[in-house]
């Protein structure tokens, strides 16, 4: 079943300079576009607070930063290191029709992308309900443009989105435990 889904979205590059090009897009620019859109949002978002707007504002969003990037920043940091264990090779190794877009060194499973991603979105859905969708769809659409470009197989993305989502709900409840401790 992974093989097949992989064949299936995989079969939509190299036909066309144009979807070629959305793709890489999608898989290796628009990350980085992603990240400045959460930085850019967490800054320029504003908080209403009753007293001392200007200071809380700027504490609660360096915490909403902080948090945010610490639980994507693991998520991709437990992934490598989940790459190491199981070293699982990418697709154009294993299937000799898969022709990348472009070569990725390294292991594949899970995806360290989909971890990072994953985890920002689900992150950021815990202050910020609508951009936390927001983000969660653009995971979703930088994992499936990975998977079309030849550089990971589904079951890859599909780990890292778990992954993520695990991290994700863990540093929610310690941070969340940590305060309520804290008001006791």
């Amino acid at each position: 079943m992974n093989e097949l889904l992989f064949q299936f979205l995989h079969s939509f590059a190299n036909h066309s300079d144009f979807l070629d090009a959305l793709i890489l897009l999608l898989a290796e620019v628009f990350p980085y576009i992603v990240v400045l859109g959460v930085v850019g949002f967490l800054v320029l978002h504003r908080h209403i607070s009753t007293e001392n707007k200007i200071v809380f504002g700027f504490k609660l969003r360096k915490r909403e930063l902080t948090r945010a990037f610490l639980t994507g920043g693991l998520a991709w940091l437990l992934a490598s290191g989940l790459k190491i264990v199981f070293a699982m090779p990418r697709p154009f190794y294993v299937l000799s029709e898969a022709l990348p877009l472009w070569f990725a060194g390294g292991n594949t499973f899970p995806s360290g992308h989909a971890a990072f991603f994953m985890a920002l979105g689900v992150s950021m859905y815990f202050f910020h309900k609508r951009f936390g969708l927001v983000l969660i769809f653009f995971a979703i659409s930088i994992g499936l443009a990975r998977v079309m470009a030849g550089l990971h197989f589904p079951a890859d993305i599909s780990a890292g989105f778990a992954l993520g989502i695990i991290v994700a709900l863990l540093v929610q409840y310690i941070f969340k435990f940590a305060i309520a401790r804290k008001s006791v």
